[in-house]
């Protein structure tokens, strides 16, 4: 079995919720990649950049070609704050934050702290059903949730 994985590093990013509301310290989220690799396992530290599947190949962003019997496609997460005009340069400004990377969640608290400092608590959806990270949202300290 083969792992086609760029990162050196993991990251945690159910926990980034909690980063976001000071719960949580941020370099908690970020392990070696290498200590999730089950043991038997390849890691091959290099990213899939097309499929071939009528030869049963991958070939990775490098140029190698890999063969297969069995193919699991996991695709992750790609962040693309370039994609709305002005995200990027938006963060951590004005109010505006978010907890999906590495990067924005110390972002996120502190406009959460700022948000507090001038305004109080700060509030948050609690949702009616079970969404993604869902029960995060109810362990950040110093908002309030509403039903």
């Amino acid at each position: 079995m083969a792992i086609l994985e760029p990162s050196a590093k993991h990251h945690y990013q159910p926990a980034w919720t909690l980063v976001g509301g000071g719960a949580y310290d941020i370099k908690d989220t970020e392990r070696a990649e290498a200590d999730y690799i089950p043991k038997g396992a390849k890691w091959l530290q290099d990213a899939a950049a097309s499929f071939e599947p009528d030869a049963n190949t991958v070939v990775t962003a490098s140029g190698q070609r890999l063969s297969y019997d069995y193919l699991v496609v996991c695709t992750g997460i790609q962040l693309d704050w370039d994609k709305i005009k002005g995200a990027k340069e938006a963060l951590g400004t004005n109010g505006v934050c978010s907890n999906y990377g590495y990067e924005p969640g110390p972002v996120y608290l502190g406009v959460r702290e700022e948000l507090q400092g001038r305004h109080g608590p700060v509030f948050g959806p609690q949702h009616a059903h079970q969404v993604r990270r869902g029960a995060a949202e109810n362990h950040v300290p110093g908002q309030r949730l509403l039903a």
